[in-house]
């Protein structure tokens, strides 16, 4: 089964609701609408559906450095 993007998943299942959760016709409408991309199975749409309702997401690392300026300016507001 091949991997797809996280973009291609939610327009997977985009598509899949759009069919009222009918597998095999998100297939044939996500096939028309993406012929260039890779095909899933028309059992990936319920199951991908079930994955993303139920996988842990992780939390994206804190990458929002502080200057020393910052913090000591943050520092000195509080002790007043």
């Amino acid at each position: 089964m091949p991997l797809f993007t996280r973009e291609h998943q939610i327009d997977m299942l985009l598509v899949y609701g759009e069919v009222r959760k009918n597998r095999r016709e998100a297939k044939a409408l996500y096939g028309q609408r993406y012929p260039d991309r890779a095909q899933p199975h028309d059992k990936y749409f319920p199951w991908l559906e079930r994955h993303l309702k139920t996988e842990r997401i992780e939390e994206e690392p804190n990458e929002f450095i502080v200057s020393e300026e910052a913090e000591i300016n943050t520092l000195a507001c509080i002790e007043i």
